[in-house]
């Protein structure tokens, strides 16, 4: 028998969960016991474009704002006409929408991933509290999440289950190194990056604050930022009140994460909050040294000392040392980075993932039916 899988999300845009989506459906398309659609609430994004390319059923629902509730009855089209056996969401507003209609037209089995320990927006515990019951289990991306959902949101254990998300590992391994030269980057100093949204809850001001003390103390470095987002501009008119022009650059979103990595001599991720990231996957993967902050889903990947150096959330003199550690002992960063390394390759690849969600699929199902 066929599975009908619906993987519901709030947009298809750049980021990690649209991504682990992504990967997700193509990895269950390529399994005959499934037959994955993708469908997000907002209009079409670069994944939704990748999805459908690659032969994925994909749906956007269009939804103009959170509160455009006509992608409720387009949600419930949807779903009428596919019959999915089990719909599964994703993200916040997913979750909610999926829940609520999938409900409504008696979905035999809903599913709801969060992707993110969430700090800023205190409320979104309360809906993932009211409606969790609507959906079993709720699964969570790492263990950071899970208790996070446990503790704050209130959501009873009995309704959690954790599967850690997953990289193509060897992807990142074997990528050639890319060539900074097209970012206006020098060889001669060592190269940080980051890689990711630009948004206040990635702190990438602090990256940008520690090029600056580093440079004033005789250990010059320099930094590419990959991505975009709404904090670009002032992290730009940041860049040029330090008179940091020469030394941080803003590559925008690129194709060659993998190359830009793996030429890299630091990876920084000073994050607020996360689930568990991919990015800090992709960079351990790569075998790139990593300074990161010590927040839920990070501190499931990496040890301090042992596999990265972590830093107190919010702690700017503390990340500027960090860095300043590795950049002057190339053996302690050639060590952490082995670590990462191989503790990625071992437990975190995409096959595991994939793997897991169609046994945890089958499992839900045959339980029903039996």
């Amino acid at each position: 028998m066929t599975l009908r899988i619906l993987q519901l999300i709030t947009d298809l845009e750049i980021g990690g969960a649209p991504f682990m989506v992504r990967d997700l459906a193509l990895g269950l398309h390529a399994d005959s016991r499934f037959e994955v659609h993708v469908a997000c609430l907002a209009p079409a994004g670069p994944v939704a474009r990748e999805l459908a390319n690659c032969g994925i059923n994909t749906h956007c629902l269009n939804a103009k704002s959170p509160w455009d509730f006509r992608v409720f009855y387009r949600l419930a089209g949807l779903i009428s006409r596919f019959q999915p056996d089990i719909l599964h969401c994703h993200l916040l507003h997913a979750n909610i929408t999926g829940r609520l209609i999938g409900s409504a037209l008696n979905v035999r089995h809903i599913i709801a991933t969060v992707h993110t320990a969430e700090q800023q927006k205190l409320w979104h515990l309360t809906a993932e509290n009211l409606t969790c019951r609507l959906s079993r289990p709720t699964v969570c991306v790492s263990s950071s999440v899970r208790e996070h959902l446990s503790r704050h949101a209130h959501i009873p254990d009995r309704f959690l289950k954790t599967i850690p998300n997953g990289i193509d590992t060897q992807k990142f391994t074997h990528a050639i190194p890319a060539d900074f030269s097209r970012f206006e980057l020098t060889k001669k100093l060592p190269t940080l990056i980051f890689v990711g949204r630009l948004a206040p809850v990635k702190s990438v001001d602090q990256i940008i604050h520690a090029v600056a003390q580093l440079k004033q103390q005789n250990c010059p470095c320099q930094l590419l930022i990959v991505g975009d987002g709404p904090e670009r501009l002032s992290l730009e008119k940041l860049t040029n009140n330090l008179d940091l022009a020469d030394h941080v650059k803003f590559a925008g979103m690129q194709s060659d994460v993998p190359s830009l990595l793996k030429a890299a001599d630091i990876f920084v991720q000073p994050s607020k909050t996360e689930g568990l990231p991919l990015v800090t996957l992709e960079a351990m993967a790569a075998g790139i040294p990593i300074v990161a902050s010590r927040t839920a889903g990070i501190v499931d990947l990496l040890v301090h000392q042992k596999s990265a150096l972590l830093v107190p959330i919010g702690d700017q003199p503390y990340l500027t040392n960090s860095i300043q550690n590795l950049l002057t002992n190339p053996g302690l960063a050639q060590k952490l980075s082995h670590t990462a390394q191989q503790h990625a390759l071992k437990n975190f690849s995409l096959t595991a993932m994939i793997h897991a969600y169609a046994n945890f699929y089958q499992n839900l199902t045959a339980s029903f039916n039996s």
